[in-house]
């Protein structure tokens, strides 16, 4: 008996010298790219480039330890990030190309970062392609800024309690492709600002009690598109402004927002939004220059059920597990389909 113990205990130590040396890999790697890499801090296109040089320079780095998703839990409770200069921008765009290998090369089915409000500005910067993932209390500047471009994907994203400017800013644009995304009890200015823009789609968005002024502003603009959009209990100025201009928005629910110049200049230009349901928006100067033909102003009494279903799942998906949430984004995505098939036909 003590014999099996002495064994478990070599094997524990084992693991923890092997989480000792993995953890330490990943910064002395994270050392290596700031020292060798800088970017312009405001051009774009300093950073794309920058990043397509780092994954180059270790993404075969990364298979050959092949890193577990655990170890890049222990990594973002060791790290914060709060500056906003080039090591910054830098480090984001490394913890991005980390969830990249994470999404690509492991088999979890769902997996939960909890930043317990820990900073980290740009956390997740420009990651590519992601799946079944939970962010929890992270402050940060553009977390989740610039991902899911140049055709990425990201489904099945809930976000809860996360502050900061810029979250989701310019997600899912230039071809990229966003599907069942949540976000709810976040803070922040310009949140999903130009996401699905230029070229890129939305598809299954809710976005629920969170504050800040510029929700959605631009969304869906230049020749990208959103469907199913719902948005409701949230505070803030000039929600959903120039929503659609020279791209579209097929459907769209605003419930109970309170803020001024809600859903303004829309659809001033080349643009549209198919079906739009307005229900109690609290404020002045709502719609002021907007051209819209088709809005609503009430929800079905049968739909209202679904909707309330709806934002009742939104609520407890926190309370699941991180495999049962997959499960429930599927849910919660077919519930859309039914509500905006239904009011789109302007049932009563």
């Amino acid at each position: 008996m003590k014999l099996f113990e002495d064994y478990k205990n070599l094997e524990a130590r084992e693991e923890i010298k092997q989480k000792e040396s993995d953890i330490e890999y990943l910064l002395d790697l994270e050392e290596m790219i700031l020292q060798k890499y800088t970017v312009l801090e405001n051009r774009h296109g300093s950073h794309i480039s920058v990043r397509e040089k780092i994954v180059e320079k270790i993404e075969g780095e990364l298979q050959k330890r092949d890193v577990p998703e655990d170890l890049l839990k222990t990594y973002l409770q060791m790290r914060e990030n709060n500056e906003t200069n080039s090591s910054a921008i830098v480090r984001g765009i490394f913890s991005g190309i980390l969830l990249d290998y994470i999404c690509k090369h492991t088999s979890y089915t769902g997996i939960e970062f909890d930043g317990k409000g820990r900073n980290f500005n740009y956390l997740f910067y420009m990651a590519k392609n992601i799946h079944d993932i939970t962010l929890k209390s992270f402050r940060g500047y553009k977390i989740f800024g610039s991902a899911a471009m140049f055709e990425g994907t990201a489904k099945n994203i809930y976000g809860v309690d996360i502050e900061g400017d810029e979250l989701f800013s310019f997600f899912a644009t230039r071809g990229g492709i966003a599907k069942n995304i949540i976000l709810t009890k976040s803070k922040g200015e310009d949140i999903f600002f130009c996401a699905g823009s230029s070229s890129g789609s939305l598809q299954n968005v809710i976005i629920t009690e969170t504050t800040g002024s510029g929700i959605m502003c631009d969304t869906a603009g230049r020749n990208g598109s959103a469907e199913k959009i719902i948005i409701a209990d949230c505070m803030g100025d000039q929600t959903l402004h120039t929503a659609g201009n020279f791209g579209s928005v097929k459907d769209l629910l605003a419930i109970n927002i309170n803020g001024n110049k809600t859903i303004t200049g829309v659809v001033t230009k080349k643009g549209s939004i198919k079906n739009i349901t307005c229900v109690d928006l609290i404020g002045e100067e709502n719609f002021s220059g907007s051209k819209i033909t088709n809005k609503k102003d009430k929800i079905p009494k049968e739909k209202r059920k679904i909707l309330d279903e709806i934002l009742g799942r939104v609520k407890n998906i926190d309370a699941l597990t991180v495999e049962e949430r997959k499960e429930e984004h599927e849910k919660i995505a077919l519930l859309q389909m039914y509500l905006f098939q239904d009011i789109s036909r302007g049932k009563k």
